[in-house]
């Protein structure tokens, strides 16, 4: 009887003892092998959740890197601004400042890169990185419009933009093959193709300083001719001082061919000098080819 006692407590301790060596090397594996896993199991997971968007183009959205579409500039990755708790924006800190530096990186990268949207407000550090309006290096380019007016600056701009160095190139055009038939006594009836191009260039002279030019012309004169095409009711417009009514005039050759130099001086205040012809009011809507209608 004393022998079996014996055996069974000598069995108990033998089982006491290969369990605690058991969960020693389970929490060491814990402590020191799952969390890397599951770190680099999360940040295989954020990759894949990561988007791209372009700077100018926010509706572009892409679940890898590449070039817009609409302009052809290089999409950046999209700030994750989601936070459920406190403890998880203390927990995710270190994270969130990565990704705020590999952002910032990217950023950089574009050094001549973007504004992201909605567009930082220019007393925020990420002014300095956005696309400079060629009229005033103070505004963003989405607000730029023909002359010295200004668009909201949420409206979209399309065109195709070229980088050489520092100095920035945006191009713009449309043409649009049309036939009208206004089908009474005072219609008429036209093969058309309204069309125009327009060009923006940005030389910078420092960081606070920068040079601009703008072209804006239509070959309408020449595909329209000077009588314009049928629109019926249209009045209050002439050609070569006569009275055009029911038909609209073409637009002009040049509708702007301007200089321009702007100079910051804090990050809310700055100015500019402007020349162009053929001109239009200091205060006023944008011509046709700014007018988000016409894009």
């Amino acid at each position: 009887m004393k022998q079996r006692i014996l055996i069974l407590t000598t069995a108990i301790a033998l089982a006491i003892s290969v369990s605690a060596q058991v969960g020693a090397i389970d929490r060491n594996r814990l402590e020191h092998g799952h969390p890397p896993s599951q770190s680099s199991g999360a940040a295989s997971e954020q990759e894949k959740k990561q988007k791209y968007t372009c700077p100018m183009h926010p509706e572009v959205v892409m679940n890898h890197p590449g070039n817009c579409p609409k302009c052809g500039m290089k999409l950046v990755p999209m700030k994750d601004t989601k936070r459920s708790t406190s403890n998880i924006q203390h927990s995710t800190s270190n994270s969130g400042h990565v990704m705020h530096d590999a952002n910032g990186e990217a950023m950089l990268h574009h050094d001549h890169g973007a504004h992201e949207m909605p567009p930082p407000s220019h007393g925020s550090g990420a002014a300095g990185m956005s696309m400079q309006s060629s009229l005033d290096i103070a505004d963003p380019m989405s607000r730029e419009g023909s002359g010295t007016s200004w668009l909201p600056d949420s409206t979209p701009m399309y065109g195709k933009m070229f980088m050489f160095g520092a100095d920035m190139l945006m191009l713009h055009g449309a043409i649009f093959p049309r036939y009208t038939n206004v089908s009474t006594r005072r219609g008429d009836d036209r093969i058309d193709a309204p069309n125009w191009i327009m060009g923006m260039y940005s030389h910078p002279f420092g960081s606070s300083a920068q040079f601009g030019a703008r072209l804006m012309m239509s070959l309408d004169p020449l595909t329209e001719q000077g009588r314009g095409y049928p629109l019926l009711f249209q009045t209050g417009e002439s050609w070569h001082d006569q009275p055009l009514h029911d038909r609209q005039h073409p637009h002009d050759l040049f509708d702007e061919l301007s200089i321009s130099f702007s100079q910051k001086f804090d990050h809310d205040l700055s100015s500019y000098l402007y020349f162009g012809y053929p001109g239009e009011p200091a205060l006023g809507p944008p011509t046709f080819m700014h007018r988000p209608s016409a894009m």
